[in-house]
């Protein structure tokens, strides 16, 4: 049985080495689209993600449905919304 050197050093011509250097970053571009793929396909399930600024450059806004028994609930229950909205 023969020894095969582990250390041994390759060189590479510059025409080889642009090459290499195109694949990998064919590669890294091709990892990019999957990971970006489903990072799109975990937000469209999750709807908590959408209102967060952090995930998102822009901001869209968060809907809240509030159920109420009577006409006077919803009406107060618009006014503490507006009075809220006011204050901040």
């Amino acid at each position: 049985m023969g020894h095969i050197p582990l250390l041994r050093e390759k060189e590479y011509s510059d025409k080889q080495l642009i090459h290499l250097m195109g694949a990998d970053l064919t590669y890294l571009r091709n990892e990019l689209q999957i990971e970006l793929g489903k990072i799109q396909r975990l937000e469209a399930e999750m709807n908590l993600l959408s209102g967060d600024p952090c995930v998102r450059g822009k901001r869209t806004s968060v809907k809240r449905t509030v159920f109420v028994d009577s006409v006077e609930e919803a009406r107060q229950v618009r006014q503490d919304l507006v009075e809220k909205a006011a204050m901040d």
